[in-house]
């Protein structure tokens, strides 16, 4: 499964974002690590709340972020 989610696009409200880069164990769940256009990564929580994977067989994941989370 894992091997489906790296190098998959990354889409914030619609619009490129970045590309998976890795998968870490974050204690419960997992943290996908997203690597943005600048070069920034950032970690996103494997959490169906934050994460859309209904169009993985296209190579892209939806994030919902929490307000913030991109910012640290």
């Amino acid at each position: 499964y894992y091997y489906e989610i790296l190098g998959c696009s990354v889409y914030l409200n619609d619009s490129a974002f970045g590309t998976v880069t890795d998968i870490m164990q974050g204690g419960a769940r997992e943290i996908l690590i997203v690597q943005d256009s600048n070069g920034r990564e950032h970690m996103i929580p494997f959490v169906e709340a934050m994460v859309e994977t209904g169009r993985i067989r296209e190579k892209r994941i939806d994030i919902h972020p929490v307000e913030g989370l991109l910012d640290l």
